[in-house]
């Protein structure tokens, strides 16, 4: 029997039996007024009653339950109610100026079909309620169709659109077309919109999807993207994660750019911290790009994916993740310049309250500083290249303290290169420090203008002087001068010629660019060396000057020199030993001190405490020698003296002996004997056959013996 049958026949028969007991227990009929005017009759309901309510149950549980203003019962089993309110066993409700049901059943006794008209509302267990022109809800499939314009609202999120369905059993529904969302602001939560073809609300997972166009306003950005989904808090209040997927975009409104990255990828999702909408972690897949701006100007990292998370403020980055095809990219900040850095991979670390305090890059590092111009210098570019890049930051990507390169770092700057296993770069105090890796494959090498430099442990340079440390093993070439420093082409060569190469030898080295001053330090059984074709300085410590071009050299100094041929006459080697060497290009003297100084030359031996060597204003000739001190001689022709002083002229081929005593010994080669002089000055002309003793200085007179030949000299 159906069901509408069974209750049209117990309304009638309950109206009779009331109306009959009223009749026969009142003593007198009741005062004949006029009864209340009913509602017209509908001509094709077969019955047709006033307000009541209709309960269904099933198994023991109510399954149905409609309250209404009035009920119209038709010959095809329809049954219609007015104003009619309508709760299906899960707490589903159905409200409408008027609900028509079919007169088919389902088990639980509700009718498969409801048709619901004007004004109809729906309301979801979950708290949503939706609003439409009309509603047809089939009890079998348990879905709710809602064609026309529709209206929903659940806590502070409302909406609209074009077409609806409910699906009661899994809690879904969808806005078909044009829909459109709004969450109310709240304190400490912003108002936001969102708007797209169609909408789908997922009470299990308390998702709420925008598909086709999606687009989400907030007071401070706008997201954009081909389908959205925004997951909500369990109060349904706020969002705790959004997805975005296909052409994502996340743009800061104009005026807070400096409050919300600007972010760009196929996919991003953006989860939040509870209870707020402060942004907590961020991922971007597929052509990702993160911009931040700033006062200071833009931020930026692109990638194929990017992660991030920020503190609590929802600003500050405290973790960041990029992968593949990484490029990021700084802004100038203070005395930070512009950078650009691009690798396979990054991973950032920070803290609460700090930011960023570290970057790994891996994988092809690139790293470039736009350098201002400054001191004179023009603006460049410094560039650093490795396999792998740490960076020490001060909170933020462009506040970088340090950075360590490793696996065959290089660097360029400007006119300067370096290359090594290992480099650290100070960008506060603009130093590059180059070393090798515990099992070095590239030791450190460092090539400028004018000088290149190699070393085992150690090169440092500061970039912005272009000074330069090196230690362990050092290898110098220094190039010559394109063009003299002064005194013109004409000019000769000094202890050291600027128009050849130089190479140097040294445990520890200083290198000054602005003077182009260059200090060599030996070690312990290894000195330092400089050398220069056949010209070569070693001792503990040598220092050239470039500018000036003298030469400073101490403790076990050896010197070697040669000066040209003339004519058929060969070079002449010079060989000088002395604890100190002082040369002075202005004067053209080379001041050798020691206990004693030796030099050994195409003439002889020549030993005293001090010896000035003073070189022709031409050449590299020795034009003069003054020694003094101790002096001992051996000749041209093979004489020899001792005296106190000794000064050899070159162009007079001369030497003029002092000492109190001096003694002088002559050899007679033909005659294979000696002879020798004491007095107090003589001179000696190479080719003489005897020296000269003038009266004058030697007063007192000289004394003169023949002695033999390999007797020794004394005074």
């Amino acid at each position: 029997m159906r069901w509408q049958r069974a209750a049209r026949w117990g309304v009638a028969v309950a109206g009779l039996g009331i109306a009959a007991l009223l009749y026969f227990q009142t003593d007198e009929r009741p005062p004949d007024e006029r009864p209340p005017v009913a509602a017209p009759a509908d001509p094709e309901a077969r019955a047709q009653s006033a307000a009541g309510t209709v309960v269904r149950f099933s198994d023991g549980e109510r399954t149905f339950e409609l309250t209404h203003e009035g009920e119209r019962v038709y010959a095809d089993g329809r049954t219609q109610w007015d104003r009619a309110r309508l709760t299906i066993g899960d707490g589903t409700l159905l409200a409408a100026d008027l609900i028509e049901a079919s007169a088919a059943t389902g088990p639980d006794g509700v009718p498969l079909e409801i048709v619901c008209r004007g004004n109809v509302r729906l309301d979801t267990p979950e708290g949503a309620s939706v609003s439409a022109g009309e509603a047809t809800y089939n009890s079998t499939t348990g879905v709710a169709v809602l064609p026309g314009p529709v209206a929903f609202t659940r806590g502070r999120v409302s909406g609209a659109g074009t077409g609806g369905e409910y699906h009661r059993d899994t809690g879904v529904f969808h806005v078909l077309a044009d829909a459109t969302i709004e969450m109310a602001a709240d304190e400490g939560a912003e108002a936001a919109r969102g708007s797209a073809r169609t909408m789908t609300f997922d009470r299990a997972s308390r998702a709420l999807l925008l598909d086709g166009g999606a687009r989400i306003e907030h007071e401070r950005q706008i997201m954009t993207a081909e389908l959205a989904t925004l997951h909500m808090t369990d109060d349904g209040d706020e969002f705790r994660l959004i997805e975005l997927r296909t052409g994502a975009r996340v743009v800061p409104r104009p005026g807070y750019e400096a409050d919300v990255p600007d972010m760009r990828a196929r996919d991003i999702d953006l989860a939040f911290y509870d209870g707020t909408q402060a942004l907590e972690r961020g991922e971007l897949r597929g052509g990702s790009s993160l911009t931040i701006v700033e006062s200071g100007g833009r931020r930026s990292i692109e990638a194929i994916a990017i992660t991030f998370n920020t503190g609590t403020d929802g600003r500050t980055l405290t973790h960041l993740e990029a992968h593949d095809r990484v490029v990021v990219r700084t802004p100038p900040s203070g005395d930070s310049p512009a950078r650009t850095i691009t690798s396979d991979d990054l991973v950032a670390s920070g803290q609460e309250g700090r930011g960023l305090t570290s970057a790994l890059f891996t994988g092809g590092v690139r790293f470039v500083e736009q350098v201002p111009a400054q001191g004179g210098a023009p603006a460049g570019e410094r560039t650093g290249t490795a396999a792998r890049l740490t960076l020490q930051l001060g909170g933020q990507l462009e506040a970088v303290e340090r950075a360590h390169f490793e696996r065959d770092a290089r660097f360029r700057d400007g006119d300067v290169t370096g290359d090594a296993d290992l480099g650290e770069y100070d960008a506060a105090a603009g130093r590059l420090r180059l070393r090798p890796a515990r099992s070095p494959s590239r030791y450190p090498r460092v090539t400028s203008d004018r000088v290149t430099v190699d070393a085992r442990e150690l090169v440092d340079v500061d970039l912005v002087s272009r000074d330069l440390y090196a230690k362990g093993d050092v290898r110098t070439v220094s190039l010559p001068d394109d063009e003299p420093i002064k005194g013109g082409a004409e000019r000769q060569a000094g202890f050291f010629d600027e128009r050849d190469t130089v190479y140097g030898f040294a445990d520890e080295f200083w290198y000054t660019d602005a003077s182009g001053d260059a200090r060599y330090r030996g070690s312990d059984g290894r000195p330092a060396r400089v050398t220069q074709g056949e010209t070569t300085v070693t001792a503990g410590t040598v220092t050239i000057r470039r500018q000036t071009r003298d030469l400073d050299a101490a403790t076990s100094v050896v010197a070697t020199f040669s000066t040209a041929g003339d004519g058929d006459e060969p070079p002449k080697a010079y060989r000088v030993e002395s604890d100190t060497l002082e040369y002075r290009d202005a004067a053209r003297t080379a001041t050798y001190v020691g206990t004693p100084v030796v030099l050994t030359g195409p003439d002889g031996v020549t030993r005293a405490a001090t010896m000035v060597m003073t070189l022709a204003e031409e050449s590299r000739e020795v034009e003069r020698l003054d020694a003094r001190g101790n002096v001992y001689s051996l000749m041209a022709e093979g004489h020899t003296a001792l005296a106190d002083t000794l000064l050899f002229e070159a162009p007079l081929e001369r030497y003029t002996l002092r000492g109190a005593p001096l003694v002088l010994r002559m050899l007679d080669r033909e005659q294979n004997s000696c002879s020798e002089t004491r007095g107090r000055m003589a001179y000696y002309t190479v080719g003489e056959p005897s020296p000269e003793f003038p009266a004058p200085e030697n007063r007192g007179g000289v004394a003169r013996r023949n002695v033999a030949c390999d007797s020794p000299l004394q005074k």
